[in-house]
């Protein structure tokens, strides 16, 4: 349980520091966005990608919906439990459309829980992710098996 508090102290920090460069653009709502499309939505679309660590490659015509950037999608919807298609739909951009202030206040309400608990936690349990359909079976502070639930 340390390790998952850990993460999330370093993404509160990564987030504290994206808010403080400013945060993200939002994306206007159109059309959803898939690979071979082209325009000014697809590089707000790319910028925000890269500030989260979802997009790692930059690209010399960011206005063209590539491979590279629809793997940067697939990533974002993996760790937001969105539908993986690679494209940006309506849910996807709402998703990447919430503020990094709401994104730092969930972080840190999930800390406290965590503070409520982690005294309290064995060496070895257990996490059943509800939200996310997941399971982790985790002894002395290592993650020893996770697998779709």
């Amino acid at each position: 349980m340390i390790t998952f508090y850990r993460r999330l102290k370093q993404k509160l920090a990564e987030y504290r520091q994206i808010a403080d460069n400013g945060g993200w653009k939002p994306i206007p709502t159109g059309k959803l966005l898939k690979k071979h499309m082209i325009g000014p939505r697809v590089a707000l679309i790319r910028e925000r990608l890269a500030m989260t660590g979802d997009l790692t490659k930059a690209s010399s015509t960011p206005e063209v919906f590539d491979e590279v950037l629809k793997q940067a999608v697939r990533n974002f919807q993996t760790r937001h439990r969105e539908f993986v298609d690679g494209v940006a739909g309506k849910n996807t951009l709402a998703a990447m459309n919430v503020p990094v202030e709401k994104r730092i206040d969930q972080i840190r309400v999930n800390l406290e829980r965590f503070r409520w608990v982690l005294h309290q936690i064995p060496e070895t349990f257990v996490v059943a992710d509800i939200a996310g359909f997941e399971v982790y079976y985790v002894h002395r502070n290592k993650n020893l098996w996770h697998a779709r639930a």
